[in-house]
């Protein structure tokens, strides 16, 4: 079984990974863990889980390696984060959660509105996540599958739980 720090680890290699395959380029900083700090609008010190920045973009990622779902909280406070980080970088960036679990149906609907793409990624066998209108499927590490796709948030029933 992984440790929610070897869940970040795994997720920023393949973040990096598919930042890599969509923009050409490789990453000017993939951080995780304790080392990715952001310093918001405000003044704030925020600790994001995953960092994949670039000159013109930035992926940050909030990794939920719970045994439950996601509650709404959990949402709100990532949101609050990319809320403060966002006018300070000049380029777009792209919210991630990804959970072991799900989430819980008013998780879903504010990551939905909010369009923080949404991933359960159980363990190292399956990621996926959307980015630049694509949709972007990593069933092991070393290996990135694309397929083009309406840039929406998809949030599957399987993903959302009471």
């Amino acid at each position: 079984m992984m440790t929610p720090e070897e869940y970040e680890q795994l997720t920023s290699q393949i973040a990096g990974s598919i930042y890599t395959a969509v923009e050409g380029i490789t990453p000017e900083q993939v951080l995780f863990g304790r080392c990715s700090k952001w310093v918001g609008q405000s003044g704030y010190e925020h600790q994001i889980d995953v960092t994949v920045r670039g000159p013109n973009d930035a992926i940050l990622v909030e990794c939920k390696y719970w045994q439950d779902p996601v509650p709404p909280e959990g949402v709100l406070t990532f949101i609050a984060r990319l809320l403060d980080i966002r006018p300070t970088f000049a380029g777009v960036i792209h919210g991630v959660i990804v959970t072991k679990s799900g989430l819980t149906s008013g998780a879903g609907l504010l990551a939905r509105h909010y369009e923080t793409d949404t991933q359960v990624i159980p363990g190292p066998e399956a990621f996926g996540v959307s980015y630049k209108k694509l949709r972007l499927i990593s069933p092991a590490i070393g290996r990135i599958g694309i397929e083009c796709q309406v840039p929406k948030v998809n949030i599957s029933e399987n993903e959302i739980k009471d």
